[in-house]
């Protein structure tokens, strides 16, 4: 009798892996994409109406930028920050908390993270894991 995917046990580096793929699909993803999307365009917006005030000629678009302060450069860091907080509370730690528990808690406290880390593939998904880890009271050495 075959038996299904659900079932069965993984253990070792392959459960390592699963583990921390499991935290990135995000149940807010596809709402932060287009929350994204719009403060990004909300920014281009901005910085394409500020430059339209200076087209035409040349000495009249001189003096008007000479005369307003205008951060073309602007960039919505903070809005995107915001955005990137609430997606990540979207991802599913549960599963990760549970499994880092149980695998460190044989360990003081101050070696958890490490020995963590050092199971986690390297890469955008192990440093993406390792950083829910550290806001993990139990888990994080509470001295960083």
């Amino acid at each position: 009798m075959p038996v299904s995917r659900r079932s069965r046990k993984v253990h070792g580096p392959v459960k390592e892996l699963e583990m921390s793929r499991s935290v990135l699909p995000s149940s807010r993803r596809l709402e932060a994409r287009r929350d994204l999307e719009r403060a990004r365009r909300r920014a281009r917006r901005r910085v394409a109406s500020q430059l339209r005030r200076y087209q035409g000629r040349v000495d009249s678009s001189l003096e008007a930028w000479l005369d307003h302060e205008v951060d073309v450069a602007w960039w919505p860091s903070a809005e995107i920050y915001g955005i990137v907080l609430e997606r990540r509370d979207g991802d599913k730690i549960a599963p990760l908390i549970r499994w880092a528990r149980a695998r460190t808690r044989h360990l003081p406290q101050t070696e958890r993270i490490a020995a963590l880390q050092r199971a986690l593939p390297p890469g955008v998904i192990g440093q993406h894991v390792r950083s829910h880890l550290q806001r993990c009271r139990d888990i994080c050495d509470p001295m960083h």
